[in-house]
């Protein structure tokens, strides 16, 4: 038994939550349309959510970074294809990582910082997180604008984290 929470339990819960979400925008797609901000709309911030969540998992795993230009995202199957693909690369990477591995310190490329030097398990945890807070932003969105994500977001109700 372990005594915290994993990141295959993150993985989970968010899965849960990428389910949901998909699930509403294939039925509501204009959702997506709606402003997040002065320059960017619910998708924009969905998408970059995935991207960094993908960079992460290509960082880790010694990869060159995808451009967004070579994402497919122009509907919300390929939007949250991008997600799934993260996902896998992040398992594949605690696959074969150790608890000394997760503490090493690394320094990793970035378009927007040129490098930045973090552990693998700081830059999981941040990938994680920051797709939990721009998450919440988006339900956000919906509610200023009279919608509602109609599942519930909190981990007390999710059926995945015990």
């Amino acid at each position: 038994m372990s005594l915290g929470v994993s990141f295959e339990d993150l993985l989970r819960y968010e899965e849960e939550q990428l389910e949901h979400w998909q699930n509403l925008f294939t039925r509501r797609p204009h959702l997506l349309k709606l402003e997040a901000s002065p320059k960017d709309t619910v998708a924009t911030v969905v998408f970059h959510v995935f991207t960094v969540q993908l960079r992460s998992a290509q960082r880790l795993q010694g990869e060159a970074m995808t451009p967004d230009a070579e994402l497919k995202h122009d509907s919300v199957e390929e939007l949250f294809a991008i997600a799934r693909e993260a996902h896998r690369r992040i398992r594949e990477f605690l696959a074969g990582a150790s608890t000394q591995s997760m503490e090493e310190l690394r320094t990793y490329p970035s378009p927007t910082l040129g490098k930045f030097t973090a552990t693998p398990k700081k830059l999981l945890l941040h990938a994680l997180v920051h797709g939990i807070r721009h998450w919440a932003q988006v339900a956000r969105v919906l509610r200023e604008n009279g919608q509602r994500a109609d599942f519930n977001h909190d981990v007390l109700f999710s059926k995945q984290i015990s």
